[in-house]
């Protein structure tokens, strides 16, 4: 298992890593950090911090927003921006799938680590990725993706790349809402159709359980309330960020762009987002492409295995598109335009 995955792993767990003044911090739940973690945490410190700092300092930039997940390769490099909760390992087996020769970078927005605050707009988290993103690659055609809220700050940064002259060559949205979804007239349906959800949902599951079983059942789900509670107490700096980006989402008035826009729906159904509103991007878009994904997948899981394969294939078919030669490193191991 590599450091990266051995992290991700940790991170899936509710474990928290940082470097803070070169010494090795972590955080979590306590049932976690024991026994065989504790143990591979220990055998592995000095690999996780030569990794931390590796990542901290990538292309010079000590405070860079750039985070490596794949830097290998030699076509032109995909730049994802993750959800709201920035959590940029939900890339981990998506950049797995594209295979080594597609670079894939994710863009970490300040706020995760002690002594940052995050930026409270999506223009600014989008002109600090644009920043951080000309060390990388200075010139177009950019490649960008963004998952959930995180496909609003790519719609951001590819008008801002656009802006100042550069191509984008793809703009990737994995489920992203569109900043529509919060007329009072959808959110008022959104409110109908959650409650409506969860009815028929946790119905149709206590139907299918003897009633002796419901105790057990509500009990496991109020469990695993807890547990995200938990999460968010051992994690505040995270919590802070989620909200807000939440924040700016809904500050955010999208202009229409003139690149491409490909929205990657999480299943067959997709009136399933319909309180999201994912399909509005349209508006926004002169090229707008859709794809969908398996019957069942949801927006928890399309980044997971067994759904993140189909999602990665799609996913290739679009770069080749966008991309169809290879693009070769410059004397300076950066990317360039053609």
């Amino acid at each position: 298992m590599s450091t990266f995955e051995f992290l991700h792993k940790l991170k899936a767990s509710g474990v928290r890593v940082w470097l803070e003044n070169d010494r090795l911090r972590c955080t979590g739940p306590e049932q976690v950090l024991m026994g065989e973690v504790r143990e591979q945490l220990s055998a592995r410190k000095l690999e996780i911090i030569g990794f931390l700092r590796s990542a901290a300092s990538s292309y010079g930039m000590s405070n860079s927003s750039i985070v490596p997940i794949q830097p290998l390769g030699r076509r032109r490099p995909l730049f994802a921006v993750p959800g709201h909760n920035g959590d940029v390992f939900c890339y981990v087996d998506l950049a797995r799938h594209l295979g080594p020769n597609q670079p894939f970078f994710a863009l970490q927005a300040p706020g995760i680590e002690p002594g940052q605050d995050p930026l409270t707009s999506m223009e600014e988290i989008a002109s600090l990725f644009a920043r951080d993103m000309a060390a990388v690659q200075p010139q177009g055609p950019y490649l960008l993706a963004g998952y959930c809220l995180g496909g609003t700050i790519a719609f951001e940064l590819a008008q801002q790349l656009t802006a100042k002259g550069h191509k984008v060559g793809l703009l990737v949205m994995l489920g992203s809402a569109c900043p529509t979804a919060l007329a009072p007239r959808y959110r008022a349906q959104a409110a109908v159709m959650n409650a409506a959800g969860r009815f028929v949902r946790h119905g149709s599951a206590l139907g299918q359980r003897r009633p002796s079983e419901w105790s057990q059942y509500l009990r496991d789900r109020a469990a695993e309330r807890r547990a995200d509670r938990e999460r968010e107490r051992h994690d505040p700096l995270r919590l802070r960020l989620t909200e807000t980006t939440v924040e700016a989402f809904k500050a955010y008035q999208p202009n229409p762009g003139i690149f491409p826009v490909h929205m990657m729906m999480p299943n067959e159904q997709p009136e399933a987002l319909l309180e999201d509103r994912p399909l509005d991007w349209r508006l926004f878009a002169k090229d707008f492409t859709v794809a969908l994904g398996s019957a069942e997948g949801d927006m928890n899981t399309m980044l997971l295995e067994p759904h993140v394969s189909l999602f990665a294939q799609l996913l290739r078919k679009k770069l080749l598109e966008a991309d169809p030669l290879q693009t070769e490193l410059s004397a300076d191991g950066s990317y360039g335009g053609r």
